[in-house]
């Protein structure tokens, strides 16, 4: 009897590697795209159970604790909220997956989105189509503040003023260009007469055709300029 369990014990084992999938929840066969199917991929099935993700506490989002090394692509729930020296690194109960060096919290259902850094836009020439790289005029002024600016070459020598001494000097992940929808949200449109950001119908840019996202392009009436003159934008992260 022991010989012949263990050979049904070997010829099970052997049919789920050459096959590859599981079906946790039903008898049926996975569904033929899926590694793990939860319920079962050939009827319509339907559950009253859900899917309860390894509940673990995390000390700090640069630290893999309490696993033992960084896995990208992990994703657990961690019901731990700890404020540690570093507030970037600030961990409160959600969801999180691992980037391979660090955690990063899922934000799910809500939109994340800020202001445009305040910028100045040239507006003297009423003969000109003005164009602005947006992204970059971001990425320099909360990450690398020696780049010259877009907008007259300079750099900014003045001081990063921060609220809190422990608070980082600079920030340590940007979404990337393609992950933000840029938005002009209002303007004085007595002296904008066109607004357009890229991509966006052929937009040109030092003579190119505009594919990347986030370079606005303007055009004014110089004068009708007045100290009250605005524009302001807003950065959306895409879901």
């Amino acid at each position: 009897m022991k010989r012949i369990l263990n050979v049904a014990i070997f010829i099970m084992a052997f049919a789920a590697t050459t096959q590859g999938q599981v079906t946790i929840g039903s008898g049926n066969k996975p569904n033929e795209n899926a590694l793990l199917d939860l319920n079962g991929g050939l009827g319509n099935n339907t559950s009253d159970k859900g899917l309860l993700l390894p509940r673990v506490a995390l000390t700090d989002a640069s630290l893999p604790a309490p696993m033992t090394s960084h896995v990208a692509g992990m994703v657990i729930y961690n019901t731990n909220t700890v404020a540690v020296p570093d507030p970037m690194d600030n961990v409160s109960a959600g969801f999180y997956y691992n980037t391979g060096t660090r955690w990063e919290k899922l934000q799910i259902g809500k939109a994340r989105w800020f202001y445009m850094p305040s910028i100045p836009l040239d507006v003297s020439r009423s003969d000109t189509i003005y164009h602005y790289d947006l992204y970059a005029e971001y990425v320099r002024q909360f990450h690398d503040r020696s780049h010259p600016s877009h907008h007259d070459g300079k750099t900014d020598n003045t001081p990063l003023i921060k609220s809190l001494s422990i608070a980082p000097d600079l920030f340590k992940e940007f979404p990337a260009r393609g992950e933000l929808y840029y938005y002009v949200t209002g303007y004085d449109s007595d002296v904008f007469t066109s607004v357009k950001i890229s991509p966006n119908g052929g937009v040109a840019f030092n003579s190119n055709p505009i594919s990347v996202e986030g370079i606005l392009q303007y055009t004014v009436d110089a004068s009708k300029v007045t100290d009250a003159t605005f524009m302001n934008i807003i950065f959306v992260e895409k879901n």
